[in-house]
């Protein structure tokens, strides 16, 4: 009787009607004998084959867990803590407004889940969802990205790494700019 190579083992296994494996048999001639057991399900396995297959499983999805990680953070540049550096009026652009003027900062985060998270002097003041949308400006009548929280309309004139500009989409606006 020969037998199988080492890299060709085949793992037969008899399992009976409860689903538990009764026995293991290795190679080509019990697995004839395998066959002839009534009432049982057989299973022809190659270990090895299997073990590779399961391994690449497991990669694929460690991989693709810390792409949509990635993703989340790529996709929307607005997500990240800003700081208000300045305001201006819509239309009287000398009308001008910063921390110094003011005598308090301003810092607002745009979280993952929708939330945005507004500090006055670092101190948390208010917590609210925010909706990022396309629509017409009412200052120039074209079509921009919005962004809604706090009950107010921004359009977002300037958004990347590190700087952000919103302007109230009313008449009589402020425009304001933040850096990261």
């Amino acid at each position: 009787m020969k037998t199988p190579s080492k890299n060709n083992v085949q793992l037969y296994s008899l399992i009976n009607s409860n689903g538990k494996v009764r026995s293991n048999i290795v190679g080509q001639r019990n697995r004839r004998l395998a066959k002839r057991g009534a009432g049982r399900y057989f299973q022809k396995t190659n270990v090895k084959t299997m073990t590779k297959i399961i391994m690449r499983l497991m990669v694929m999805m460690v991989l693709f867990s810390f792409k949509s990680a990635m993703v989340c953070q790529q996709d929307n540049p607005i997500i990240g803590q800003w700081v208000w550096i300045e305001s201006r009026h819509v239309d009287n652009k000398s009308y001008l407004t910063n921390p110094k003027q003011t005598g308090y900062s301003k810092k607002i985060t745009f979280t993952s889940n929708g939330h945005v998270i507004t500090y006055k002097n670092d101190l948390q003041i208010r917590i609210s969802k925010y909706q990022l949308t396309r629509g017409v400006s009412i200052l120039d009548k074209k079509v921009h990205d919005l962004i809604t929280f706090e009950g107010l309309t921004y359009v977002v004139e300037e958004l990347d790494d590190k700087n952000l500009t919103l302007a109230s989409n009313t008449s009589d606006g402020f425009r304001s700019r933040f850096s990261k």
